[in-house]
């Protein structure tokens, strides 16, 4: 890995990882994860694709998603973290990922114009009220 992509790699792991503790704290868990357990996983996803979209994840494009959002009584256990791309992440928001994938599977049979439309309102947190 080239000195940027490991200093990219390294800043965003280290703020995923504060996020997700204060997170957890918040509701009143506990990381079930260290820094370093979720940075050798990031550096075994990187450069593989997206389960969700075929992406390429990337030190600039990878992100750590919760199986089960923790929302929805999720554990804050490495079982239950994925990595995919930022842009699956924030369209699957609070759907499971067996959710996330039905409605891709359902999308995909819609016109194109359609589906960029929902998926667009999804991304942004279904705060985009017009095209």
């Amino acid at each position: 890995m080239k000195d940027r992509e490991h200093k990219l790699v390294m800043r965003r792991t280290a703020n995923i990882h504060r996020h997700q503790v204060e997170r957890a704290r918040k509701a009143g868990h506990e990381l079930h994860y260290t820094l370093d357990e979720l940075r050798t996983w990031v550096r075994q996803h990187l450069h593989t694709p997206c389960i969700y979209c075929g992406e390429e994840l990337k030190p600039a494009n990878f992100s750590v998603d919760h199986e089960v959002p923790t929302s929805r009584d999720g554990s804050w256990t490495a079982k239950n973290i994925r990595f995919i791309c930022v842009r699956c992440n924030q369209i699957k928001g609070a759907l499971t990922g067996k959710e996330f994938s039905e409605l891709n599977t359902l999308l995909h049979t819609w016109p194109s114009a359609a589906i960029a439309s929902v998926l667009r309102r999804l991304r942004a947190g279904g705060r985009l009220t017009r095209n």
